[in-house]
């Protein structure tokens, strides 16, 4: 039996305060990637329509980055998925290529979904879900790919985690953070 996300992602996804949190972490990763949010090594034509998913979207702000980075080309779509629609911008307010839907990844998407992606992107997923639900939720994001498409995931691991000055601090947050994942049911191994 799935669990309530809310017990495994204690982040808080329908907090108003999450809202500023996952802004800023996407800033973040524009400045780390030096605004490639695409990697140059995909194979995919940026002149082309493309269709392009985000999973557990959030604000879909990591969407929107994307969306003002390739070319204006009307017949591209950009669909952002989400346990709760709490924190997603108010559909007048989002570019018409872009939709969020309230979808939950540990089930099955709608048919018309299956098979539609060039691109899935998903960031973090570690914090959401139990190591007995990873199989299902790697199958309901591939099952959206076109032949060919790319499954760009992107997430941290614990055994990579480091603090330069070393700090008991660092350390002990690390150690409650592996614990808690642990009491959890999360999967805190390297593969999945």
């Amino acid at each position: 039996m799935p669990s309530k996300v809310s017990e495994v992602y204690i982040l808080g996804s329908e907090s108003i305060k999450e809202k500023p949190r996952l802004n800023e972490g996407q800033a973040y990763f524009n400045i780390l990637t030096d605004g490639e949010l695409l990697p140059s090594g995909l194979s995919i034509r940026k002149n082309q329509p493309l269709r392009i998913a985000d999973v557990a979207t959030g604000t879909g702000q990591w969407l929107l980055d994307v969306h003002r980075q390739l070319p204006d080309l009307p017949s591209s779509r950009f669909v952002g998925f989400d346990v709760s629609s709490a924190l997603f911008p108010p559909p007048q307010a989002l570019p018409a290529q872009v939709t969020l839907y309230e979808h939950d990844i540990r089930h099955q998407f709608p048919a018309e979904f299956i098979g539609t992606f060039d691109v899935v992107h998903a960031r973090f997923l570690k914090y959401a879900f139990l190591k007995m639900e990873w199989e299902g939720v790697l199958q309901n994001m591939v099952s959206l790919l076109k032949p060919g498409g790319h499954l760009l995931w992107e997430d941290s691991d614990y055994s990579l985690y480091s603090c330069i000055p070393s700090s008991s601090a660092f350390t002990e947050m690390v150690n409650f953070d592996i614990e808690f994942a642990l009491k959890c049911g999360r999967d805190i191994s390297r593969a999945h």
